[in-house]
């Protein structure tokens, strides 16, 4: 048991690292991805319980062959679409079933069985101490920036060594041993064809152009260095060399807005702009980048949220250069928590600017949404707030008056002669009016997530009735699975709520931090630890009511608090994980181990499915929170008679 969770959690962080370059870093596939793992966990360890025959050296095996092919065959998914171009929810999740259901069925499977055989709550702990050194050894790897091939490989080695060890198991003494050597000798052939292809089977995923691919902190980089040189994050354009007039309206336009010399300049992502600072005299240059394999040319790796102002040196100008916030990483650098920071690394003449290539003269719908969006977000942050059509939109904020015509402060090119040539009062009064009221981009409600989901969707004509049919039929699958009873209800709202909470937690660091991609495994540990150590509590009154509870209030207090450490989201996530399996192996009941354990995963199938797609980017986090403390304490008064 403490070798199948070593190698299912290691295989689903995998899993879920390669879905978001395979999905094009979208956040919305998160909770897809880990509800359609639980559902088949959920299905596997029901039929394990109800299994009593099975080779269990060969059903290790084809578990073995299932991660490796699962994760060749998403790689390979790729090769069916166009470069860049972008999937359909239902090629989402037709992906997702085909590469990763084996695994996690064979996880449920192994757990159902051992169940009927053994001390549920004995198993239950083994299950989750090895799931937590899975995720270290994913950890450990990350940190030295080891393949997903590598990483995977390494846990399902030491999955093989447990799986196959030879034992008793016929009359003949030689038997054992000889069918030993025969899957070990199997798996290590395997696993070193899968490493040898691994190279090759990353690079399905990017055009032919693309000259090398390396893991990032936020996601898998992919570098092209013909053309100026361009930068893919998880299949999607994060950087390319921006036109000189684009450059030029993003630098020289808020530089000239600045009131006095330009003494200290930051960067935060370079496209061009430190280029176009350098022509200004005794200004001091600070640049930063997101992913370490980008921090050239004078640039440091470093989170812009961890700056802290210096007293007398503030920076007079602050340009932003991350492109669109199509995903919640992205769009973290658009909350309004990101804005004040920033302003406070200014004073009150200090200016803030981001330049967005959206239609200099017609904008769509979705286009006027996210302006609008950005306006009103801006204006959380600072006084005044200024917005120039062009080559894209510029928008420029400070706490002090802005106003056109302002002359670069340098000789440009394009910018005098061309773009301010154009730029008429009628053109920059429609850029700057509002289109009615608009929401504010916080971490707690993530409007950059929604408008790109509705824009996915729509893209695809996908009717909303068809997630509900989806949703009605786990639903049912779930009700089948999963035993009726007191217990089952209790543990089953607990799988849940443990679920949207999990989500909701990673989606919370996702849109302060955007390093979900490396710090994942870190997470789930947390989680899981929390999970193994709850195991061993033997009395827990009132569960129900101190679950509800305590999602509501740590997820208040993570996006209330600005921009919250790592260490802190990994005691928070322990904490549930602890509360969770607590009550798991408390609860008393006709249902079994396997019945209660079927519940748990049902339960989190619903969490997650819906956390990441309707409930956060419609409800925002706090509605979500209260709403999971009025669950459980439902079902906490309806348990009590129990």
């Amino acid at each position: 048991m403490f070798a199948a969770g070593l190698a299912a959690a290691a295989a689903q962080v995998i899993f879920l690292r390669e879905y978001l370059t395979i999905f094009s870093g979208s956040e919305l596939v998160i909770g897809v991805v880990l509800a359609l793992w639980l559902l088949a966990a959920a299905a596997g360890s029901y039929a394990g319980s109800v299994s009593a025959s099975g080779n269990w050296r060969l059903l290790s095996f084809l578990y073995i062959f299932s991660v490796v092919l699962g994760v060749l065959l998403l790689r390979a998914s790729r090769l069916l679409f166009l470069p860049g171009e972008v999937m359909s929810p239902w090629a989402v999740t037709l992906i997702v079933l085909i590469t990763q259901s084996d695994a996690a069925f064979f996880g449920g499977f192994v757990y159902g069985r051992l169940a009927c055989q053994g001390n549920g709550g004995r198993l239950y702990s083994a299950e989750n101490a090895g799931a937590a050194a899975g995720l270290l050894l994913v950890s450990v790897c990350v940190l030295l920036y080891c393949p997903n091939g590598g990483a995977l490989a390494i846990a399902l080695a030491l999955f093989a060594a447990a799986a196959f060890m030879p034992h008793q198991d016929s009359q003949s003494k030689s038997a054992p041993l000889r069918t030993a050597l025969f899957y070990y000798a199997a798996a290590a052939l395997l696993l070193a064809c899968f490493l040898a292809i691994d190279p090759v089977s990353v690079r399905w995923k990017y055009a032919p152009q693309v000259d090398r691919v390396v893991n990032g902190r936020g996601g898998e980089i992919a570098l092209v260095q013909s053309g100026g040189g361009s930068v893919f994050l998880n299949g999607t354009l994060y950087r390319a060399a921006m036109p000189l007039p684009f450059v030029e309206q993003a630098v020289h336009l808020p530089a000239a807005m600045h009131a006095g010399p330009l003494r200290r300049a930051l960067v935060v992502g370079n496209a061009g702009q430190v280029r176009e600072l350098g022509k200004y005299p005794g200004l001091s240059v600070v640049c930063l980048e997101t992913e370490p394999a980008l921090a050239a040319g004078g640039c440091a790796c470093g989170a812009a949220e961890e700056l802290t102002p210096e007293a007398g040196r503030p920076f007079d100008l602050i340009l932003l250069g991350c492109g669109m916030p199509s995903s919640g990483a992205a769009g973290r650098f658009y909350t309004i928590a990101f804005f004040r920071k920033m302003r406070a690394l200014t004073d009150s003449a200090g200016v803030f600017s981001f330049t967005l290539p959206l239609n200099g003269n017609y904008l769509s719908r979705g286009e006027r949404r996210l302006k609008d969006i950005m306006q009103a977000t801006l204006a959380g942050a600072f006084r005044h707030v200024l917005i120039v059509p062009g080559e894209g939109h510029t928008f420029i904020a400070s706490d002090k008056p802005l106003a056109l015509p302002a002359a670069p402060l340098v000789a440009t090119d394009y910018l005098e002669a061309y773009t301010m040539a154009s730029l008429t009062p009628e053109r920059l009064a429609q850029a700057n009016a509002a289109g009615g009221p608009a929401p504010v981009n916080t971490i707690n409600r993530p409007f950059c997530l929604l408008a790109a989901e509705r824009q996915w969707l729509g893209l695809f004509g996908f009717p909303p009735a068809a997630a509900a049919a989806a949703l009605a039929v786990c639903f049912v699958i779930a009700v089948i699975i999963s035993p009726r009873t007191r217990s089952a209800l209790s543990v089953g709202t607990s799988g849940f709520v443990a679920g949207v909470y999990s989500v909701a937690l990673l989606l919370i660091y996702q849109f302060s931090h955007g390093t979900l991609y490396s710090q994942v495994a870190v997470l789930m540990i947390a989680l899981t630890a929390g999970f193994a150590v709850g195991s061993f509590v033997r009395r827990f009154p009132f569960s129900d009511f101190i679950i509800g509870l305590y999602a509501a209030a740590a997820l208040t207090f993570l996006v209330v608090l600005p921009f919250p450490p790592l260490a802190l989201f990994c005691v928070l996530h322990a904490g549930m994980g602890f509360l969770a399996g607590a009550q798991f192996v408390t609860r008393k009941g006709t249902a079994s181990w396997g019945g209660l354990y079927a519940a748990d995963l049902a339960g989190g199938v619903f969490g997650m499915a819906l956390c990441s797609t309707f409930l956060v980017p419609y409800f925002g986090v706090t509605v979500v929170a209260a709403g999971l403390c009025l669950l459980k304490t439902a079902a906490g008064c309806f348990t009590l008679r129990e």
